[in-house]
């Protein structure tokens, strides 16, 4: 599970309680505001990340894999799916970098003002940042509300470098999409306002195994938002419910109790 700019493992976390025990979890930590060491003198393009991964996947994974990315995750994912497609058992992006999108998005809109609203240089800019990601912010305490805020301003420095490397060196994963032939779930939150939700239609136009959740009500991070029905879909892709074609506008629920495809609530964790 791999998750996006200015994000960290953390994520994740509401998120695998409602995968199956079965699986075996991981969750990364891209060199953003998570664990992993950070050297300036290194590049830290998305391509450059996918390499990153594949050292990593190399040493902790000796079989095929589910790969999950969120965002720059997603760019991450898409880049290594098509590097070893025999790796990968399925795809999932949730609202995955990588493209163009048709339509402009609010963040898109922010830069070409000069404002980048997902690098916190002081504590109010984080409540910004939260703004941007979510459409219903999940509960936040407000001690760890402020030791975010604090987090994340020590490392604006860090993001900055980052994001002029993501910025400098694209690789637009479109003309690498033919590769890309493990089952593959795409997750969009409706009201995304860092990467638009229409670029769920490139996807459509280059993908045939594809399986598509647009999520009403939900932003840019639906593992973050709403982790019990993200899980659902997963859990469903996973177990080989899901079918390619699969493409629906899925409403927003609040405390889902069963997994999608109704298997109980308490396999899960």
């Amino acid at each position: 599970m791999l998750h996006g700019f200015a994000a960290n493992k953390d994520n994740w976390v509401r998120f695998a309680r409602s995968v199956p025990n079965e699986y075996h979890l991981i969750a990364a930590d891209l060199p953003t505001p998570g664990n992993t060491s950070f050297d300036p003198h290194q590049r830290y393009d998305a391509q450059s990340m996918t390499t990153l991964l594949a050292g990593f996947l190399g040493q902790v994974a000796d079989r095929p894999i589910h790969l999950i990315g969120n965002s720059l995750g997603g760019w991450v994912a898409s880049l290594y799916a098509a590097e070893h497609p025999d790796r990968l058992l399925t795809l999932t992006l949730m609202d995955p970098a990588g493209v163009v999108p048709p339509v402009s998005s609010d963040l898109q809109l922010r830069l070409l003002e000069g404002v980048n609203p997902l690098i916190i240089r002081e504590p109010a800019d984080f409540e910004t940042l939260l703004d941007f990601v979510f459409h219903r912010e999940p509960f936040l305490p407000w001690p760890l509300r402020s030791e975010l805020a604090d987090r994340y301003t020590t490392r604006a420095s860090i993001n900055d470098k980052v994001w002029q490397d993501l910025s400098n060196h694209i690789t637009d994963i479109t003309p690498l999409m033919d590769r890309l032939h493990m089952p593959l779930l795409l997750i969009w939150g409706q009201q995304d306002r860092i990467i638009h939700v229409s670029s769920v239609g490139v996807f459509k136009r280059h993908l045939t195994d594809l399986r598509v959740v647009i999520m009403e009500e939900t932003c840019h991070a639906p593992m973050a938002e709403l982790p019990a029905q993200t899980a659902g879909y997963v859990n469903s892709l996973l177990s080989g419910e899901m079918a390619a074609g699969f493409d629906i506008i899925a409403p927003r629920e609040r405390n889902l109790k069963v997994q999608f495809g109704g298997r109980p609530d308490s396999r899960s964790r």
